[in-house]
């Protein structure tokens, strides 16, 4: 009688907690962990699967088939920057999509659910960023850095002036990110070059939160100026290359840097040479064949306060 009531307390907790019932009390009670072995091992975070919803979020790794939600859980659990994944509901092979927030604040947004929805999704507690400004405190000289270098992998170093009277927290953040020689590992990359006019790529960590403000730019963008993509705030920025100041996007960029040298502009002039094609076709984005990788570092070694 004693294990009848407890099986069935912990069989209505795990309802109450993944809302719709996703582990039955049979299941809840020999520590489901998705293949059914009862082995226990589901990772940390798993209590909070649902089955019937979708959950959003930033792309760590694209769909790839898994033999059940635990797996696809466990994958989350051990892949860097994960901690939110996605499942199909097939019995065999359901596609699995590996996801994150950014905060542990931040609640991932349901893009569908319900009877009708085909997803079991869930959460686990790892991997959040921390704010560049916390980061900060840790190394007054990071604090105070007038320049940065981007080194893209196979080509070479791009030196950054930092404009902190431009925006002051974007430079706060690429500080952030040089502070951390693995801020950008497996993350930041170039991924569009237009020759003539940009280079274009993503310095989304899984470190360093991303900036979140916006300002209009001092000027219209020149050659070698630096700001985010979209007229957003990142984390997605690019390089403007063109002979003329950049008329067409006015002021609408938040811009942040400048490059800093000629060598630094033949580094980028043969990322733009590299081959490319537009997917799109003719007249539409020009997208790197082989995205090169991304670190961001200081110019000089910067040591902990």
């Amino acid at each position: 009688m004693a294990l009848v009531t407890w099986l069935s307390r912990v069989g209505a907790w795990a309802r109450s907690e993944v809302g719709g019932g996703w582990m039955a009390d049979e299941r809840a009670g020999r520590g489901w962990d998705g293949d059914g072995d009862g082995d226990g091992d589901e990772p940390r975070g798993r209590a909070d699967a649902r089955e019937g919803v979708e959950y959003d979020g930033a792309v760590v790794r694209m769909g790839f088939e898994t033999v059940s939600a635990g797996a696809c859980a466990r994958a989350c659990a051990e892949t860097r920057g994960c901690n939110v994944w996605v499942r199909a509901r097939d019995a065999e092979a359901g596609a699995c999509w590996l996801k994150r927030v950014e905060r542990a604040s931040d609640r991932p947004r349901v893009m569908s659910e319900g009877v009708r929805c085909a997803w079991t999704s869930g959460r686990i507690d790892k991997d959040y960023a921390r704010e560049a400004r916390e980061i900060l405190k840790e190394s007054d000289a990071a604090a105070s850095a007038d320049a940065v270098t981007l080194t893209v992998a196979g080509f070479g170093d791009v030196a950054l002036t930092l404009e902190p009277t431009w925006h002051e927290p974007s430079v706060e953040f690429l500080r952030a990110l040089a502070s951390n020689a693995n801020s950008c590992d497996g993350s930041c990359e170039i991924y569009r070059v237009e020759p003539g006019f940009l280079v274009q790529g993503t310095l989304r960590s899984y470190d360093v939160a991303s900036n979140s403000a916006t300002e209009p730019g001092p000027r219209l963008m020149e050659r070698g100026d630096v700001g985010w993509a979209g007229e957003g705030p990142g984390p997605d920025w690019f390089v403007y290359l063109g002979a003329r100041p950049a008329a067409h996007f006015g002021t609408r960029h938040t811009v942040f840097a400048r490059v800093a040298d000629e060598a630094s502009f033949s580094v980028l002039e043969r990322v733009v040479s590299a081959p490319s094609s537009t997917p799109g076709g003719p007249n539409t984005m020009r997208f790197i064949d082989q995205r090169p990788k991304l670190q961001v570092r200081f110019k000089t070694r910067i040591a902990p306060s």
